[in-house]
């Protein structure tokens, strides 16, 4: 089952994971919903995105 933010058309989670963003609507986070792992994301000065940060 997923669940998306209405007003942004974000996907704030999934089966497994759940998503953060930024106040741009950047996806900066992502969390495994049973170990907790958490995959970062960073954005240069434009947006884009650069390497996820581990």
């Amino acid at each position: 089952m997923s669940s998306w933010h209405p007003s942004y058309n974000q996907l704030i989670e999934d089966d497994t994971y759940r998503y953060g963003y930024d106040l741009r609507g950047n996806r900066i986070s992502r969390t495994h919903k049973v170990s907790y792992a958490v995959e970062t994301y960073t954005y240069d000065w434009t947006c884009r995105g650069l390497m996820p940060a581990l």
